[in-house]
């Protein structure tokens, strides 16, 4: 998260933390593999909120957001079912939508243009919207 407003010094330089984010941005798997997630730490959930957890499901990279719930809680009845998003899919509906550059349309430039440009995504079960401001301030969940 980054301020417009200094609130106390720095714990790590800029350079420090976009190189953490880096590292986040590809996991090593129980086999050695290393996992992609493009857009590690630019998603919300539409429906409450919160950021999403990259999620390596069926060979591919996704997304899903548990509500803030836990395994170790017991479901409620009112409990929102589990917001699960592939990557692919998220990438083909940003690819279209019209505050993305015409040259940022391919996956990997796509997450650079979102990151360049502080913006970020909400999503839910039907769309994917990107953010300005996003990674500056979230008005639903701090």
């Amino acid at each position: 998260m980054v301020s417009n407003q200094q609130a106390h010094t720095a714990l790590v330089t800029e350079q420090e933390f976009i190189a953490t984010q880096a590292v986040r941005f590809r996991r090593s798997a129980h086999d050695g593999t290393a996992r992609s997630y493009l857009l590690t730490g630019l998603l919300r959930c539409g429906l409450c909120g919160r950021r999403m957890d990259a999620h390596w499901v069926n060979q591919r990279p996704g997304y899903r957001c548990r509500h803030g719930h836990t395994s170790s809680q017991r479901p409620g009845s009112r409990r929102r079912k589990i917001l699960y998003l592939r990557e692919d899919h998220i990438i083909a509906r940003l690819a279209t939508h019209p505050s993305i550059a015409e040259d940022a349309r391919s996956p990997h430039a796509l997450a650079t243009f979102l990151r360049a440009n502080r913006m970020g995504v909400v999503c839910d079960q039907a769309h994917c919207t990107p953010i300005k401001e996003f990674l500056q301030v979230n008005p639903l969940h701090p």
